[in-house]
């Protein structure tokens, strides 16, 4: 986490000035937090805003990283004592922001209204706004004891799917598993995952992440210093010498997190599920090395409810003073509604 977030501040524009929020007991410091000012153009254009948020820049193509699993750096038993103790801060000693974004939050992270007892009479001065989003993973343990392992553990449906499919791609050679072995190896497996979305994200007539240089430029920063420590794998899946695919994972406290994947359509049919068959070898391999999660990550796609076990809940939530800007947003979209009808 650490590593991530020195190279995400070393990659930020020189224009965006991010603040340092400490947290202290005493001299000893508890907790900390990187918040970046914002200006959010609301309605239109017809109303802004001014904003706030956590480890991320409240600008579109630089936010397409898409920080999840996001909080305060807080020992957990304190979290909520953290979060509620900046919170207070900002409301009292700092008026220049309308709004809190916080993204990608871990229920346990987002501040509860009140949590401090001296935050009782501030917490009626703002309102948080939730959206939930199902996060599926695989319970690695849950694996391990199964009989019949992984593939025991999913639906009937699936489970015949995933192995008729690997038979047919082993009709002429036996699938392999490689693992990128040096930081050269894996920003060439890097630079595949890339090659394969933007192919496969044209042929769909739909804008890949990997076509923003910025984005490109973060992962291979982020690859360069965290790879040789541990902290990230790069696969690909071949049949024999032909590539079937790349995932590109990070490595935290006995979690797999599969934050991408490129998949080679043009020379394996989509109904062989060449990426679902790559997920699955992944998955089995995450078990074996005695990870305890493969986590899919935030979205509700089909194929993570079919690869899951197991699914819990991320939060993107705002936190909003009581401003007339708001109000006049509100009462503009009513206007819209009844027009509408």
């Amino acid at each position: 986490t650490v590593i991530r977030k020195r190279c995400w501040l070393k990659w930020l524009p020189s224009d965006l000035k991010p603040l340092l929020v400490e947290v202290c007991e005493g001299n000893e410091t508890v907790a900390l937090a990187i918040l970046i000012r914002a200006t959010q153009q609301r309605a239109r254009g017809f109303i802004r805003t001014r904003s706030l948020h956590l480890h991320a820049t409240g600008r579109e193509h630089l936010d397409l990283l898409t920080i999840e699993h996001n909080g305060v750096l807080a020992p957990a038993a304190r979290a909520c004592e953290v979060n509620e103790a900046i919170l207070a801060h900002l409301l009292t000693n700092d008026a220049r922001w309308d709004e809190w974004f916080l993204d990608g939050i871990d229920p346990p992270n987002l501040p509860s209204v009140p949590c401090l007892p001296e935050l009782a009479e501030l917490s009626k001065r703002v309102k948080i706004e939730s959206r939930q989003v199902p996060v599926h993973y695989v319970d690695l343990d849950a694996v391990r004891r199964a009989p019949g392992g992984y593939l025991s553990c999913l639906g009937r449906n699936t489970r015949y799917q995933l192995r008729a499919s690997a038979r047919k791609l082993e009709q002429q050679t036996k699938l392999q598993l490689d693992v990128a072995t040096s930081t050269e190896q894996a920003l060439d497996y890097f630079d595949r995952i890339k090659s394969l979305n933007e192919r496969r994200f044209a042929s769909l007539g739909v804008r890949s992440s990997f076509t923003e240089p910025q984005f490109v430029r973060f992962h291979r920063a982020l690859i360069t210093q965290a790879f040789g420590q541990g902290h990230i794998e790069l696969l690909r899946i071949r049949a024999g010498e032909t590539e079937l695919g790349y995932l590109y994972n990070f490595l935290c406290n006995g979690r797999v997190l599969c934050y991408q994947f490129g998949t080679n359509y043009e020379q394996f049919d989509e109904a062989l599920q060449p990426g679902m068959v790559a997920q699955r070898l992944a998955i089995e391999r995450a078990a074996s090395n005695g990870h305890k999660q493969y986590s899919l990550l935030a979205g509700d796609a089909l194929y993570k409810r079919r690869l899951s076990t197991a699914a819990g809940t991320m939060l993107w939530s705002v936190i909003r003073r009581p401003r007339l800007r708001f109000k006049a947003e509100g009462w503009l979209r009513r206007v819209k509604q009844r027009l509408t009808r």
